[in-house]
């Protein structure tokens, strides 16, 4: 029986985010999830079958997709512990393994089909976001200890190791041949990949202050790789554009705004936690610790959805590339520290989305 269900959805904290073809994957972590990947496709006739999540508690979780908008189920098929919270984790080209950034200082890879986990790299500090990059076969690791690592996965040595030192790499994201992080001094640090891999290059390309006054929370590649989104924890989100023919700090077509902020008595404000686009339409989703995700345009600059919120934040978000599905999570986001942290409900759900949800209309 497919282990999720409309009518398995919980009831709690005043959810009204979560709508009626929503679906809840059974059987997911304890505490929070950090992020949330789609197993790879071909093309964007293809549906991802898999769906996956990291946790704090150091699990990986993997769920099978089945269906379509009016009948969307998952049902659970496997997971894993890698011993250490788990911050971020990606799929290998063939979904043949996951791969988890841990807090332990490791990047460990968990083959699926043999159920087993090994190390195979290491940081100074946590590592904090891992992708794979197929086109030159390597992964690609950042971490709080300041450095940017690439591993072939034949030798526990990087055959790449670029030190940002003493910044921390608060966030990451890649879409070829674009490499864009946030650092601890508030600034973006922005590489080509093939600066790296046929330069030999240990520099950024660019090194622009954050569009955002506040600490960065995220950065996400676009999917064409001609820019980025950054968040913060105050409420805000900038879209960048990126010419690797023509860089500057800033272009005609960049922005910000604000997002994730309640209209009440006090004018609350909240993190924006994650990002993500889809390659279809180039629209995207925010989620933040509102308990709400928004969906958005950034070329016409207008809001395409807004939820109904949740007292609960939801700390991790991510739409398939063809923009068919949104998933989300619920958890704690400890921004109200440690006293708030108890009852905080965790959970993964699937938003199947029509095409008025991610298209503007003409």
């Amino acid at each position: 029986m497919f282990g999720g269900s409309k009518s398995n959805i919980p009831n709690w904290n005043n959810n009204k985010t979560t709508e009626s073809q929503d679906v809840y994957c059974e059987g997911g972590p304890e505490d929070t999830i950090s992020s949330i990947r789609f197993s790879n496709i071909p093309n964007l006739e293809t549906e991802p079958q898999f769906i996956s999540c990291s946790s704090w508690d150091g699990t990986v979780k993997v769920w099978e997709i089945n269906g379509s908008y009016n009948g969307l189920a998952t049902k659970a098929v496997g997971g894993t512990s890698m011993d250490a919270s788990i911050l971020g984790h990606c799929w290998s080209p063939d979904n043949a393994m996951l791969f988890g950034a841990c807090a332990d200082n490791q990047v460990k890879a968990w083959d699926i089909s043999s159920n087993s986990v090994q190390q195979v790299g290491v940081h100074n500090s946590c590592v904090k976001d891992v992708f794979f990059c197929d086109k030159n076969n390597v992964l690609i690791t950042t971490g709080w200890d300041g450095h940017l690592k690439f591993w072939d996965m034949k030798s526990s040595t990087p055959i790449f190791d670029i030190s940002l030192e003493p910044l921390k790499i608060w966030s990451f994201s890649y879409c070829y041949p674009l490499l864009v992080g946030g650092l601890s001094d508030n600034s973006i640090f922005v590489f080509n990949m093939d600066s790296i891999t046929q330069k030999q290059s240990n520099q950024p390309d660019i090194v622009v202050p954050s569009p955002l006054k506040f600490q960065t929370r995220s950065v996400e590649a676009f999917p064409n790789a001609q820019g980025y989104a950054v968040t913060s924890i105050e409420g805000r989100c900038g879209i960048k554009n990126i010419d690797f023919n023509n860089l500057k700090d800033k272009y005609n077509e960049d922005f910000n705004f604000k997002c994730h902020r309640k209209q009440n008595h006090n004018n609350d404000v909240y993190p924006v936690h994650q990002t993500s686009f889809n390659l279809k339409y180039m629209t995207f989703v925010t989620c933040g610790g509102d308990g709400n995700y928004f969906i958005w345009d950034k070329d016409k600059r207008k809001r395409l959805k807004s939820t109904g919120g949740c007292d609960a934040p939801i700390t991790a978000c991510r739409m398939s590339l063809s923009g068919s599905m949104i998933a989300y999570t619920f958890g704690y986001d400890w921004a109200k520290g440690s006293n708030a942290s108890g009852g905080c409900p965790v959970g993964l759900f699937i938003h199947p989305t029509s095409e008025k949800e991610i298209k503007s209309s003409s």
